[in-house]
């Protein structure tokens, strides 16, 4: 749509652009991810200051031209101070953002659970299940999760999880036909992985042990990497309160 723009969103990516500009990825809550073309930025600090920062929620003004996006007006909604303190939260964003950056998403949802898992990080007890659910979330978003019920027999009782013709399916044990592409999920695994994909209401309350993340990070980071040709950065195993 060419014209003016009116929306919040959260800067995702800021880089130096030409001598006196810079370029501002931003998610957009009704418009998805755009890059804009901030005029004057690096030179002029009264116009934007310390607006352009990542992961400042904001809203914006944006002029859409058949050349692209221009940034003429931030105003900040919330800075997320706290998160930028935290290794394991620097990873989570570095990953986050280069996900949705190399796989553009318009989907509210999807900016939404963003925006959730921002608020959790910047909270004072990091819970890791957001940032899995995210990743989670995402793929299920892009059509890369059957149902949650067999492939096969349609039955709600899973047990496994395997890749068929790229798409991850579920099994019940009563299906097994031998799949080599077993995806190797113990019983708790797979429970928090149907937890997200169903949004189940108990997820918010339930503890998870730790130790469930980073047996599905392995699956998730290998699996975005070959199916999005994006190489995503393993969580330094810092004790998070989850």
């Amino acid at each position: 749509m060419l014209g003016n723009i009116k929306d919040e969103g959260i800067i995702l990516n800021v880089k130096d652009f030409r001598e006196n500009d810079k370029k501002v990825d931003i998610f957009l809550s009704n418009n998805g991810i755009i890059t804009a073309v901030a005029y004057g930025a690096k030179k002029s600090k009264k116009r934007f200051g310390g607006n352009l920062d990542p992961y400042n929620l904001g809203e914006f003004e944006i002029l859409s031209t058949k050349k692209g996006f221009y940034l003429k007006e931030v105003s900040v909604k919330r800075i997320f101070t706290n998160i930028k303190s935290n290794i394991v939260t620097l990873t989570m964003l570095f990953n986050i953002t280069k996900l949705i950056v190399k796989v553009p998403s318009n989907n509210k949802m999807i900016y939404k659970a963003l925006l959730k898992i921002l608020m959790k990080m910047e909270s004072s007890n990091l819970d890791l299940k957001y940032y899995f659910f995210f990743l989670i979330y995402f793929l299920k978003k892009e059509g890369l999760f059957s149902l949650c019920n067999c492939y096969f027999c349609n039955s709600h009782i899973i047990d496994k999880l395997v890749i068929k013709n790229g798409q991850l399916v579920f099994m019940c044990k009563n299906c097994d036909n031998n799949i080599a592409d077993l995806v190797d999920l113990q019983e708790d695994e797979l429970s928090f992985l149907i937890s997200c994909l169903n949004l189940d209401k108990n997820f918010e309350r339930i503890k998870y042990n730790e130790k469930i993340f980073y047996k599905l990070e392995m699956f998730l980071i290998e699996y975005i990497r070959e199916h999005f040709h994006l190489t995503l950065e393993k969580l330094p195993k810092i004790k998070a309160n989850t």
